[in-house]
């Protein structure tokens, strides 16, 4: 039994009434992945809030020491030490945010709008997630038919519950890429018709500027060109998931990484153009470490995008019907992704080798 690829209520069924006719790994398993579309427990909602508490005071504390250090020690304007006071006075609320989020049993009797819904639901259940799981589970036999289903039925409404709330999300998801495609759709049309009229002019890139100026220009021209394709393409993504449609979720998933991809074949253009316009190899050499880190970077807010859209809970609230072939259509897009990684790779390994032979090339004839 693979527990990614069953709705809520068969993992239920197989943590209760079908516990015997599954190992014991299995029913391990189904309890887990029941508590992650559920939430979590009350222990894992307080780790949760610890751990973003103590990421927002590392945060805040470096924000509140460099802008009060930079206001203070820094010998420029007046008008930006208030800047780098404000940034200080920024960290420094940054860090009671975080406190209180490390106090999770304060902030959720206090001030519960500050913590998510999530770990609102699991801190106020009563009886908590764990002892409703453990009464359909393990200690089944020695609870009373009655204790037993009252769990169950509770179990079973917090399930509709996650569910319609997912599907809740999968619209506001839908919403943010609609907006979110449409103004990157829009503003980079708007970009390549502004390149191509400073082209034409008297003072474009064409005047004077030789090969350097010429790549910089097809090169904007490029990366404006997949922004309005990957803008418009979020945007019909977006019409499907407030549509809840499968479709939709694979597209936005492919989307994003192939997005991701591509920005990087544009890695050799830049280091190309670097080298037109005199950048020394030392010098370039030195910026591989901060494109490294951007990569890292964009890759970590990808893989952060595409995590929740990938995630059992999000196939089921959209047809339940659809988890069986979930796990077959997710190694079939992993699949895709790979060979898009593998050509991108060898374009930004080969295509330095091939721009240097040519120029050294040129230069020898």
């Amino acid at each position: 039994m693979n527990v990614r690829c069953v709705t809520s209520e068969e993992l239920l069924s197989a943590l209760g009434k079908e516990r015997e006719q599954y190992p014991q790994e299995t029913a391990f398993a189904a309890r887990a992945e029941l508590t992650r579309r559920l939430g979590g427990t009350r222990a894992q909602a307080l780790k949760r809030l610890r751990v973003w508490g103590a990421f927002l005071i590392a945060v805040g504390l470096f924000l509140s020491a460099a802008g009060v250090a930079t206001a203070v020690l820094a010998p420029t304007a007046p008008g930006r030490r208030f800047g780098f006071g404000v940034v200080g006075a920024f960290g420094l609320c940054a860090v009671a945010v975080g406190v209180a989020f490390a106090k999770g049993k304060w902030t959720f009797h206090h001030v519960p709008w500050l913590i998510g819904s999530a770990e609102r639901k699991a801190l106020s259940a009563d009886p908590p997630l764990e002892d409703m799981l453990s009464n359909v589970g393990p200690d089944r036999r020695r609870r009373s038919d009655a204790e037993v289903a009252e769990a169950e039925n509770a179990l079973l409404e917090w399930t509709r519950q996650a569910r319609e709330h997912q599907r809740s999300r999968i619209k506001t998801w839908g919403a943010w890429a609609i907006g979110i495609g449409l103004y990157l759709g829009l503003t980079s049309i708007l970009s390549v018709g502004q390149l191509i009229w400073m082209a034409q002019s008297p003072d474009g890139y064409w005047a004077g500027g030789g090969v350097a100026s010429q790549l910089h220009f097809w090169m904007m021209v490029a990366m404006a060109g997949l922004n309005s394709c990957f803008g418009w393409g979020v945007f019909a993504a977006g019409m499907g998931l407030r549509r809840r449609s499968e479709w939709a979720r694979r597209m936005l998933i492919w989307l994003l990484w192939t997005y991701f991809i591509c920005a990087l074949a544009f890695t050799p253009v830049l280091l190309a153009w670097m080298a037109l316009i005199g950048m020394s190899v030392k010098d370039m050499l030195l910026l591989i470490p901060w494109l490294a880190a951007a990569v890292l970077f964009w890759w970590a807010i990808i893989s952060g995008l595409t995590k929740p859209l990938q995630r059992p809970a999000t196939v089921e609230a959209i047809d339940p019907a659809l988890m069986e072939r979930s796990e077959d259509v997710r190694r079939r897009l992993r699949r895709i992704i790979t060979v898009e990684a593998l050509v991108v790779g060898f374009i930004v390994v080969a295509a330095p080798v091939l721009l240097y032979g040519l120029w050294w090339r040129a230069s020898a004839g």
